[in-house]
């Protein structure tokens, strides 16, 4: 599987983190997600591959259009995480979600391509 949009990157991106409460101006406090030993070198490979061109902006990470790779097995990991967080999206980010599920269910979109096996 293979992604282009910066979008996209994101949203799969945050996938690696928990919400765990709220600060007192209603910001989500965040926690990284833990990995069974059996995952964790699928998930550290998809995190390094998604970071792959990013900048920092004070805290904001600033992600790259550029195309990404991913793995069976790490195509399987991002879609447990999807669809284990199919209620967390907001609108903000309503139209890289639909690409992505789209993809998960093994449509090509614009800006996604699904490798021939």
């Amino acid at each position: 599987m293979k992604i282009e949009e910066a979008g996209q990157k994101v949203v799969l991106y945050n996938l690696f983190y928990e919400v765990v409460g709220h600060t007192s101006l209603g910001e989500p406090v965040v926690k990284p997600r833990q990995f069974h030993i059996e995952k964790l070198l699928e998930a550290s490979s998809v995190c390094k591959k998604l970071l792959v061109g990013v900048t920092r902006e004070g805290t904001m990470l600033r992600f790259a259009e550029g195309e990404v790779s991913f793995t069976p097995n790490e195509v399987a990991l991002l879609k447990g995480l999807f669809d284990e967080n199919s209620d967390r999206w907001d609108i903000s980010s309503a139209e890289a979600v639909l690409s992505l599920d789209a993809l998960f269910k093994g449509k090509k979109t614009k800006a996604t391509k699904v490798d021939e096996a």
